[in-house]
């Protein structure tokens, strides 16, 4: 039998519910089937009730099949499990989504903000193939977003065994069926900072982090000011880039800093965008990194904010 919704032919099936399920996503394929009885007048092979001949709790053997009432019988059951079925498959769903959640120790309000985009996008029909759990995560990733929350991809995928780059992509569809696109790109920037700024906690200048990263978050809201400005989208990479230049500034001074591959690894960015990044800013502010070298960070933020 094939999953129509994530099309493995892997199934199991449960003798105490009596169900068919997907083995690789848990898809309900048949439930309430006929099940074992021993009551009424037995046969070599099997038993069948007396008095309920052909209906639920009774077996049915092939010649017991070829009676008109009890095909009409199976078509009922077919039929009616139809919605039960889907029913069932949404709550699976719904359950592996609050066990993604966990982690973050959701309000009553989140869990149930995050089963309602996941019904949405169920009954959208636009995620078959795709397994549950890449569905909870790229969900859960969403509505963490839609709430200003600031979380990374790869950490609720990396918790959840899920692989980043498809959950990226599932994700991208969960905020295009739930018409918010631009969701996934809207950043809390001090939120973001702090995140970034904790990942970085594993070097042995912790000590120092609280005010490396009030420096950062400063670089970040003027730079994000800068941006507005013209109309550009602030980024991650922008991000990234804002906390690589409060390091800069910082190492000017013999303070603790941090190199930019530590930067872009603890951002979850690659490290040449973080360069690229600067550059393109510096260009944009009519100024090179050698000019920028010269000057203490306060004169830089200032320049930023009264050009």
């Amino acid at each position: 039998m094939k999953c129509i919704e994530c099309k493995s032919e892997q199934n199991e099936y449960n003798e105490r519910l009596g169900e068919i399920t997907c083995s690789d996503c848990g898809f309900v394929h048949i439930e309430n089937m006929p099940e074992e009885t021993v009551s009424g007048y037995g046969h070599q092979d099997f038993y069948v009730r007396n008095g309920d001949r052909g209906v639920l709790g009774s077996i049915f053997s092939l010649s017991d099949m070829k009676h008109q009432k009890n095909k009409s019988l199976m078509r009922n059951l077919y039929r009616t499990a139809k919605f039960s079925r889907s029913e069932e498959s949404m709550k699976k769903g719904i359950t592996i989504c609050n066990m993604v959640l966990s982690y973050h120790q959701p309000s009553p309000a989140l869990k149930e903000l995050v089963a309602s985009n996941y019904k949405r996008i169920y009954k959208s029909g636009q995620m078959r193939g795709i397994i549950l759990e890449v569905r909870a995560v790229a969900v859960v990733f969403y509505t963490l977003r839609e709430l200003g929350v600031s979380v990374l991809l790869k950490d609720i995928a990396k918790r959840n065994n899920v692989s980043p780059k498809r959950a990226s992509k599932v994700s991208k569809r969960v905020a295009r069926i739930l018409g918010k696109p631009w969701v996934l790109h809207q950043i809390n920037t001090d939120g973001w900072i702090t995140v970034t700024c904790q990942s970085l906690e594993a070097d042995s200048r912790v000590a120092t982090l609280s005010d490396f990263t009030s420096d950062a978050k400063r670089v970040a809201r003027y730079l994000k000011t800068f941006m507005d400005r013209r109309d550009l989208t602030f980024t991650r990479v922008n991000l990234a880039t804002s906390i690589y230049i409060a390091s800069i500034f910082r190492r000017q001074i013999g303070l603790s800093n941090y190199s930019q591959i530590e930067v872009a690894k603890a951002a979850g960015v690659v490290d040449t965008s973080v360069r690229l990044g600067l550059r393109n800013f510096l260009k944009m502010n009519g100024m090179t990194k050698s000019e920028m070298l010269q000057m203490p960070m306060e004169m830089f933020l200032e320049g930023i904010r009264y050009e």
